[in-house]
């Protein structure tokens, strides 16, 4: 049974897979969206793949680089070829490892099951407020304080050199699922002088979304950088997925010692499309030219117009294609009746 919007929107999500189809059965070309006609199978034995995410989170999920649908896939019809599985990020999980896998399809179906583990959240806060870069397991990951997910256990909090005052010594601090830890470091006044041979790193998300902030590969924090020293050179920053929003593409910067590098990842906003089959049938969805899920999809796209298209259907005239605008935030619903 097709999820309801309430009960798809009751979750939380996200993790990464390469499928690879190995099939025995069926040859021959891949299904074409025909603009009057929809999408039309020319001589394969289809197989079909199943998707879901464990807990329940709202993972967007794609095919071959391009959307398919948000939570799981219901038995989607593809062509027996090599096909690509993605799952997005989900703030307050860990994405499942490794990110890319490969699958075969022994009899011509194949269940994939995205495993989530909650995290936790760290709160480190410097008192007073000073500019103190802050590491975790030995990572910097941002001056004056942090707020971010991270895995559960133990983790080591320690507090770099500031001028004017003494760094309180390292913490070891438990994460757990769901709750947040906040950890303190207390500084005193001395005449201890501060880290050298650095740069400053500013990173900040436009509008503000708690994107996790990534420099050359490695997690520092969510929402932005505040400033974070780091060694002069050449550094890439990365932002995750937030959904309802198109994640900017990485960067590459460079980080001169004494001076401030600003970064703003720009999040473009999406729209939500909701496509449902009625009856209810597991025809499937075509989106943009490409299959997405059986009975419907309910995710986020960028905004414009979208091309949707069904697959036939057993015993049922096949709906044809329609275009549809999606803006900014708001949901467009289509509706393919089979007749």
């Amino acid at each position: 049974m097709r999820l309801t919007r309430r009960t798809r929107l009751l979750g939380a999500v996200a993790s990464i897979g390469i499928i690879a189809a190995t099939v025995m059965a069926g040859g021959g070309a891949a299904a074409t969206a025909d603009t009057d006609q929809g999408p039309m199978a020319i001589g394969y034995t289809p197989v079909t793949l199943r998707v879901s995410t464990s807990p329940a989170v709202p993972a967007q999920i794609t095919i071959d680089d391009h959307i398919a649908d948000t939570w799981g896939l219901q038995w989607v019809k593809l062509s027996p070829i090599y096909h690509k599985l993605c799952f997005g990020d989900v703030p307050g999980y860990t994405t499942p490892s490794p990110k890319c896998r490969t699958v075969v399809f022994p009899d011509g179906t194949a269940t994939v099951v995205g495993t989530y583990t909650p995290r936790g959240y760290l709160h480190v806060t410097t008192s007073p407020p000073v500019a103190s870069q802050i590491s975790v397991d030995g990572i910097p990951r941002n001056d004056w304080g942090m707020w971010t997910d991270l895995d559960t256990g133990s983790h080591e909090v320690c507090f770099g050199a500031v001028t004017g005052y003494t760094a309180p010594g390292c913490q070891t601090v438990a994460v757990t699922a769901g709750a947040t830890t906040d950890v303190t470091g207390s500084f005193t006044l001395s005449d201890a002088t501060g880290l050298a041979d650095v740069g400053l790193l500013r990173v900040t998300t436009s509008p503000a979304l708690p994107s996790q902030v990534l420099v050359d590969g490695t997690l520092r924090d969510t929402w932005g950088l505040n400033w974070l020293e780091i060694p002069a050179g050449s550094h890439s920053v990365c932002f995750t997925r937030v959904e309802g929003w198109t994640e900017p593409a990485c960067k590459t910067v460079t980080v001169t010692s004494g001076a401030t590098t600003t970064v703003v990842g720009t999040f473009e906003q999406r729209g939500y499309l909701q496509v449902t089959t009625a009856p209810a049938v597991p025809g499937t969805v075509f989106l943009d030219g490409y299959p997405a899920d059986d009975w419907g999809i309910f995710t986020d796209v960028p905004i414009g117009t979208h091309q949707v298209c069904f697959q036939d259907a057993p015993g049922y005239d096949t709906p044809g294609c329609k275009s549809v605008v999606v803006l900014p935030g708001q949901t467009a619903s289509v509706v393919g009746t089979y007749r």
